[in-house]
């Protein structure tokens, strides 16, 4: 199967003082996709958008400061890093999630992770309930809470105190993108660890097993 994906809007660049000193860099991408004009019309819109949001503060809050503290000692040039990720495609879906994170001359940010799982005929964004039903939710957040224990008994993770409650408390079941063994579910960055990276659970199902469009 050919992918729906044959460009990408991209822009690498540096960003300098007025002594032409390196203040910021930023690499930045995000897919532009092929198919009938529903899915290209709303596909473009959406990415356009998270890459245009995301450049615009780049430039106006993360440059200004950069310009700002260029001038003192030890002075890091400051960064801005979005990517996407084609997480699963077949000819239904096309399913990616974008990562995007900051690094202040010190320290790199928590990602943040926005996700999409489109339906290529019909050109829209899916969400949980074409693949789920309502008596899902519970079945998953036992799932998750299994598997956290899993990962805490085996040594793998550490997670916050109380994370139970917090898996069933902070699920946004919005937060889901396609993978070739099923659906990739997750928390933000500092929600049920200290991790900078989000938390990610799979549960082992075909997606072609849960169409209902």
């Amino acid at each position: 199967m050919e992918s729906c994906i044959t460009r990408e809007r991209t822009l690498r660049k540096e960003y300098k003082d007025n002594d032409g000193r390196p203040v910021m860099l930023i690499n930045l991408s995000v897919p532009a996709v092929t198919g009938n004009d529903v899915f290209i019309q709303n596909a473009e819109k959406l990415y356009n958008g998270i890459f245009d949001g995301f450049l615009a503060y780049l430039e106006t809050k993360l440059y200004k400061k950069a310009l700002k503290e260029s001038a003192g000692e030890n002075f890091n040039p400051r960064g801005g890093v979005m990517k996407y990720t084609v997480s699963f495609e077949n000819s239904l879906f096309f399913s990616t999630f974008i990562d995007a994170s900051v690094f202040d001359g010190k320290t790199r940010s928590r990602v943040a992770r926005l996700s999409q799982v489109w339906s290529k005929s019909e050109g829209r964004l899916l969400n949980f309930y074409d693949f789920f039903t309502r008596n899902d939710r519970e079945r998953l957040i036992s799932l998750f809470i299994a598997e956290v224990n899993r990962r805490k008994t085996s040594g793998l993770s550490e997670y916050k105190k109380g994370v139970e409650n917090l898996i069933e408390s902070r699920g946004d079941f919005s937060k889901f993108y396609l993978v070739p063994n099923g659906y990739a579910f997750y928390y933000g960055p500092g929600e049920l660890s200290d991790s900078r990276l989000p938390e990610v659970f799979i549960t082992n199902y075909k997606a072609e097993k849960f169409i209902t469009k």
